[in-house]
């Protein structure tokens, strides 16, 4: 852009176009919070067998991961923060087994750690793209970027609802209902609800595959 001043011309200054990654502060934050959910999560393993297993629901990690996402509103660096952010929550949290006297995994803290942080990391950064597709894209993109949590969420909740019974029904039906209820309560647009329900629907039958096989795997190693 350019200014005429008599004679002279000003060019101002272009403005400054905003990297796609994270900035050192969403590197930080994303470190922090990934430090702090893992510790909280190895912390909550000592309140008793009743309310532990709370603290270790997948949900609530993704919740976080798409909330960062959702901050930092740009797809690559909401996806790079937030696999950041849940691998270094399950790395803290299984190489924190050792100190808390947890011997089963304690005994497999390496392949445990190693497995878990990959598919933190995987989900973490589908999670984080979520995010900054509902606060920064429309129409489909925005609509997929809500069903990747809500998915998520249903597929857990799905599972964990068939497998767990008793005492867990009533919190993974919450799940399951929350996740299903997501894309009315994230869009307003009728056709964006639309495209969500239905990517919704996929998301839910592959976490839900993808929930048993990743448990019943990590389950022989302790």
């Amino acid at each position: 852009m350019t200014t005429e001043l008599g004679e002279a011309t000003v060019k101002s200054p272009a403005p400054r176009a905003r990297s796609a990654w994270p900035s050192w502060g969403q590197f930080a934050a994303a470190v922090g919070f990934g430090l702090l959910l893992g510790t909280v999560a190895r912390l909550g393993d000592q309140t008793g067998k009743d309310l532990a297993w709370v603290f270790n629901l997948g949900g609530p990690w993704f919740i976080i991961a798409f909330i960062y996402g959702a901050r930092v509103r740009r797809v690559l660096a909401g996806a790079i923060g937030a696999a950041l952010l849940m691998a270094v929550a399950v790395a803290t949290y299984y190489l924190l087994a050792p100190s808390f006297d947890v011997p089963r995994e304690a005994a497999a803290a390496v392949p445990l750690t190693v497995i878990w942080t990959f598919v933190g990391g995987v989900g973490g950064a589908a999670m984080g793209a979520g995010g900054a597709l509902w606060q920064a894209a429309t129409g489909a993109r925005r609509a997929v970027g809500v069903a990747l949590l809500a998915g998520v969420l249903a597929g857990e909740g799905l599972v964990q609802y068939l497998r767990l019974g008793r005492g867990g029904d009533f919190v993974f039906g919450i799940e399951l209902a929350l996740g299903l209820m997501l894309p009315f309560a994230l869009l307003s647009d009728g056709r964006e609800r639309e495209w969500s329900l239905a990517v919704t629907a996929a998301m839910t039958v592959f976490a839900f595959f993808a929930v048993f096989v990743i448990r019943l795997f990590t389950k022989s190693l302790v």
